[in-house]
């Protein structure tokens, strides 16, 4: 019969609040059971952010007593899920992954907590180094969150779990990524606007979205969290970016390049290179963004002059949002066999003979070829939304009008159109390794036998 992974990803566990992205607690329960009643070598992998720390206030702070509270919260929040997990690991083994949202899992006591719930320890794997496994003739199947292959999630886990041992905050160090969350996102979605950052990727699609439809309210806290936005600091910053990775390029520069090039931009500046990219590559000069965003530019009335709601401002807000829209449209969540970033960044490694990657991290479930090795994004079980991919210019600006209001979280009683809607494409891995030969299924949940949506090889 040989061995079974099943590898499920970014689940984003939290209270079931307006702050959660979660809310297929009894989908989850049942795929639980029904991996608990397969037979014959199993493991279950949870392969980063199964739970949600940065849903959950205080947003900025990560001590051992506020994470192990939040995790107490997480708990009695989720117990339908967590009594599934226990008749799961009763039968076959769990290994737990760290990923990127779920840092607090560095302190003892939190894990500690979360064995007590399942009633066995997992297999717990902190340092964000991959699981690999084997066939009899050496070939690998790596699995790895993949916030490592993203710059504004990379973890240094190694510093952080140093940090945790002594029992500091570990919200200092926390990486780009968790701090636009913790400081710029979350305190829209405390005002209503909770559908704000289900579009992914959060940095290029929801960010430049975000300051488009709120631009006062957005541009006030990414000063606030990047100093170098500030008025009178923002030209130097420009500059830094244009030199770095907005001059001239050399041809069929690869996706390596393009990382080398943001590995030279500090934290404040990897924020403006995402802003300030698409406003370029749709004829708005910097200089342009620099008088905007000095000015601090004001919130706006979309009920009047609707088709020139986005002109102002030499416009940078109609470009932050076509740049959103196009990159959307690049990332259709509906196309599994299209690429992602960690598709293009996965470590296709001939010489180790890495057969296949199995990642998560960016919501998006995903199953490509390249070079002979494979690579499956197990996707999530968080809520998600998407900008359509082919929109007119005519109906794009009649919605724009209204959409900040169709953001809100009573979107779906307030006449939004489905495009506009949080919807769930719950999938996971499935793995064999019988001896020399193995293969591997991307698959959609809820169903008996759950089917596959590809397979390799």
């Amino acid at each position: 019969m040989g061995s079974r992974i099943l590898v499920i990803s970014d689940i984003h566990l939290g209270l079931n609040d307006r702050m959660c992205i979660f809310s297929a607690g009894a989908a989850l329960a049942r795929f639980l059971d029904w991996a608990a009643g397969l037979q014959g070598d199993v493991t279950l992998v949870i392969l980063g952010d199964a739970l949600d720390y940065l849903q959950i206030r205080p947003w900025d702070r990560a001590d051992p007593k506020t994470a192990l509270q939040k995790t107490e919260d997480i708990l009695a929040a989720n117990t339908e899920v967590f009594a599934a997990f226990g008749r799961a690991v009763a039968k076959h083994q769990l290994v737990w992954c760290i990923g990127n949202h779920d840092l607090e899992l560095l302190f003892a006591d939190v894990r500690a907590r979360i064995e007590q719930a399942l009633g066995t320890a997992p297999r717990w794997v902190l340092d964000g180094a991959p699981l690999v496994y084997e066939t009899d003739l050496g070939a690998k199947i790596r699995l790895v969150h993949g916030n490592d292959a993203d710059a504004f999630n990379r973890v240094d886990y190694a510093a952080l779990t140093a940090i945790a041992a002594t029992g500091g905050d570990l919200a200092p160090k926390y990486p780009l990524g968790s701090r636009l969350v913790a400081q710029v996102f979350n305190p829209l979605k405390d005002e209503g606007y909770r559908y704000v950052d289900l579009l992914k990727p959060e940095e290029e699609v929801a960010l430049p979205l975000t300051l488009a439809l709120w631009p006062d309210r957005c541009w006030s806290r990414l000063v606030t969290a990047f100093p170098k936005l500030a008025k009178g600091k923002l030209v130097a910053a420009v500059d830094a970016v244009k030199a770095a990775v907005l001059g001239p390029r050399k041809s069929f520069a690869s996706g390596d390049q393009a990382a080398q090039d943001q590995q030279r931009l500090d934290d404040d500046e990897l924020v403006l290179e995402v802003l300030l990219r698409p406003v370029i590559d749709q004829g708005v000069k910097p200089e342009h963004f620099v008088d905007w965003g000095e000015g601090q530019p004001e919130e706006y009335d979309p009920q009047q002059k609707p088709a020139k709601t986005f002109a102002w401002g030499g416009g940078v807000a109609e470009a932050l949002f076509r740049g959103a829209a196009r990159r959307n449209a690049k990332i259709d969540p509906f196309d599994v066999f299209a690429a992602d970033d960690l598709s293009r960044r996965s470590e296709y490694v001939a010489s180790e003979k890495v057969a296949l990657v199995v990642a998560g991290h960016t919501h998006l479930a995903r199953v490509c070829e390249r070079e002979g090795s494979y690579y499956i994004n197990t996707g999530t079980w968080a809520d998600l939304m998407r900008l359509p991919a082919n929109m007119s210019a005519e109906l794009l600006q009649q919605d724009l009008k209204n959409m900040r209001e169709f953001l809100r979280e009573d979107a779906a009683k307030t006449g939004a159109p489905p495009w506009l809607r949080p919807f769930r494409r719950l999938t996971f891995a499935d793995i064999a390794i019988d001896g020399k030969q193995w293969g591997a299924a991307l698959r959609q949940w809820p169903e008996e036998h759950p089917p596959a949506l590809a397979r390799v090889p």
